[in-house]
C-alpha cells in the first residue's frame, strides 16, 4: 500500500507513520499519533490478538471448550495426515504413538505461540484423554462446529485446520524443529518414576512432569 491510500486517523491527511503494534491505523505525524492513542487502544489490543496464533481461543469462555477446540485441532490434523498425506500418524499409526506424538504436538504449539496464556494443562490433558482415542474427520468437525473452512481465520475467525497449519508450519518437510522434537520423543523411556524423574526437563514447558503422567495413566485404561 502506497502512501498516498493512507490516511491519518485524525485528519484524513496522507499518513506515512503507521502504528507499530497493530499495523493496521496510520497517521501523518507522531503528535496525531500520540493524540488517538486513547481511542486507539482498545482496537489495537484486539487487532494484535486476532493476528497471534493462539486467537482461536478467543470467545471459547465455557469451562472445558477451548481444551475441546484444541484437541480436536489435533484430531483432524491426524485425520488430515492419513487421508491427505497418507501419512500414519497418532492413533493412526497405533495406540502406542498416540502419547508421543500428542506430547510433539503440545511442544510444537509452545513454541508456535498457538497456546493461549493462562492454560491449565491439566484440565486440558484430562479431557484431551478422553478424545485422543477416536478419529474426527472434517465432516465431524462440520457437524459438531458448523463449519470447517481454513479461509475463516483470515476474516478474525478460527479454523481447526488453519490453527494447526500455523503450529507445523504449512506441512513443511524442512521443519528441523518438529523433526527433532519427534526424535526426542521417540527416545523417551517412561516405564517408571526413575524415567519420568530423567525426562522431567522435557516437559517443562508443557505444563510439567505431572499432568503428563495423569494423561499417560488415563490413556493406559482406556485400552
Amino acid at each position: 500500500m502506497s502512501d498516498d491510500n493512507r490516511n491519518c486517523e485524525v485528519c484524513q491527511k496522507s499518513a506515512p507513520l503507521q502504528c507499530s503494534a497493530c499495523k493496521a491505523a496510520f497517521y501523518c505525524t507522531v503528535e496525531h499519533q500520540k493524540q488517538h492513542w486513547k481511542e486507539h487502544k482498545a482496537p489495537c489490543k484486539r487487532t494484535r490478538q486476532i493476528r497471534e496464533p493462539h486467537s482461536w481461543s478467543l470467545g471459547l469462555d465455557k469451562e472445558g471448550e477451548k481444551y475441546e477446540w484444541f484437541t480436536d485441532c489435533y484430531r483432524l490434523k491426524l485425520d488430515d495426515d492419513y487421508a491427505l498425506r497418507g501419512e500414519l500418524n497418532g492413533l493412526y499409526s497405533g495406540s502406542d504413538d498416540i502419547f508421543n506424538d500428542f506430547l510433539v504436538f503440545c511442544k510444537l504449539s509452545v513454541k508456535r505461540r498457538a497456546v493461549p496464556p493462562e492454560w491449565d494443562w491439566t484440565a486440558f490433558l484430562t479431557k484431551a484423554a478422553t478424545l485422543v482415542n477416536y478419529a474426527f474427520e472434517k465432516s465431524d468437525a462440520t457437524e459438531k462446529y458448523g463449519s470447517e473452512n481454513i479461509f475463516a481465520a483470515a476474516v478474525g475467525g478460527r479454523s481447526l485446520r488453519y490453527t494447526a497449519s500455523q503450529i507445523f508450519l504449512d506441512f513443511s518437510e524442512n521443519d528441523d524443529v518438529r523433526f527433532d522434537l519427534e526424535d526426542l520423543a521417540s527416545d523417551l523411556d517412561l516405564d517408571d518414576s526413575e524415567d519420568w524423574e530423567f525426562a522431567s526437563g522435557f516437559f517443562v514447558d508443557v505444563g510439567g512432569s505431572e499432568p503428563w503422567k495423569m494423561f499417560q495413566m488415563l490413556l493406559d485404561s482406556a485400552r
